[in-house]
């Protein structure tokens, strides 16, 4: 079941869900969020890094150091000029009922 997106950067709006999830510290107290929802758990990039102008996609899942993921998805990201992430949007594709 895909569920999503999620949206984080400057043009993503904000929601009860996430206040100000435009901001750079909103997408780290997301991942905080996430980590501490899932202790013990590593995020990791599952795939190639595709690039193609300020545009990059990526697949990571979250799991065990040692065992299999119990979340994975995709992110797509655009970058700002100095090659910062301007941007996030996520695709959860696998989740844990």
């Amino acid at each position: 079941m895909r569920r999503g997106p999620g949206r984080y950067g400057a043009g993503a709006p904000a929601s009860a869900d996430y206040p100000g999830k435009h901001s750079r510290v909103a997408m780290v107290a997301m991942l905080a969020g996430v980590q501490a929802k899932f202790p013990g758990f590593v995020p990791k990039r599952i795939s190639k890094i595709d690039h193609h102008n300020n545009a990059v996609r990526f697949s990571c899942s979250l799991g065990s150091a040692s065992g299999p993921s119990v979340v994975k998805g995709i992110d797509f990201c655009a970058l700002a000029a100095d090659g910062q992430l301007a941007s996030v949007i996520g695709f959860t594709d696998k989740m844990p009922s």
